[in-house]
């Protein structure tokens, strides 16, 4: 069996965030060979986190719904050029042409709130237009740890 604690090294000594789990662990395999790994835990920011769902989990979608409405030679680049220009429109006033033009607005200049709406876009136009069921995050790293599997059923039976 394997736990994962979240530790806090002080003065050399292992201090665990939750005293109690660890010591219980401990407890129960007592006497037991173990093997422990300390790794620096990563804080990512929400910002970071959307960013990896947005170009791992929607564009493989998009590049799979596109491919099969018969785009040819689609990659994920190219999905997200056809989403921004879908997706990311917007106007500016034009001072010296006295008009309102249309521009893309970059991914990276857009807040938390504008791009969380713009992947929501995304997930709605991937699952209604090319008809590709985007996954939650965690079920579409399970895919690609353990390869595609029916993790739903499983639950159901047992």
């Amino acid at each position: 069996m394997e736990a994962i604690f979240h530790i806090t090294p002080k003065n050399g000594k292992v201090i665990p965030d939750n005293r109690v789990d660890y010591e219980l662990y401990l407890l129960q395999n007592d006497n037991e060979e173990m093997i422990a790994s300390f790794k620096l835990a990563a804080k990512t920011s929400q910002k970071m986190r959307m960013y990896a769902f947005l170009f791992g989990v929607v564009m493989d979608c998009a590049v799979r719904g596109y491919t099969r409405k018969g785009w040819e030679g689609m990659d994920k680049v190219k999905a997200r050029y056809k989403l921004q220009a879908e997706f990311c429109k917007a106007e500016m006033y034009n001072s010296v042409t006295k008009k309102t033009e249309v521009y893309l607005e970059e991914l990276s200049a857009m807040s938390k709130t504008r791009l969380w709406k713009f992947i929501q876009d995304c997930i709605w136009y991937v699952e209604n237009n090319l008809e590709e069921k985007v996954p939650d995050s965690e079920k579409y790293k399970m895919d690609k740890i353990y390869g595609k599997s029916n993790f739903e059923s499983v639950r159901q039976k047992g």
